[in-house]
């Protein structure tokens, strides 16, 4: 089922009739559309709302991600030293 609801019925439209001033609001996005020669045999004008992610969320998330393994560390992750070349041997 789509979030959407009609606004609009006539006889005929044309496609330019109506228009969106601003898609976007919030989480969401607005589509504003006819269809001509609905169920009913009208033209009817439709309002769609369309759940949208914003750009933030990603890298909020992505971030959070890479936290989660950034300190884990296994016993070969710590007694690697011993394996390192000599020019960069630690303490």
């Amino acid at each position: 089922m789509k979030n959407r609801v009609k606004l609009v019925k006539t006889q005929s439209s044309d496609e330019n009739a109506f228009s969106l001033v601003e898609s976007k609001y919030g989480r969401y996005k607005y589509k504003f559309y006819n269809v001509a020669h609905d169920t009913d045999g009208y033209s009817n004008w439709y309002l769609e709302q369309l759940p949208t992610f914003r750009k933030e969320v990603a890298g909020i998330v992505s971030g959070f991600a890479a936290s989660q393994n950034l300190f884990t560390h296994t016993f070969h992750d710590r007694a690697a030293k011993d394996k390192l070349p000599e020019s960069i041997q630690l303490g």
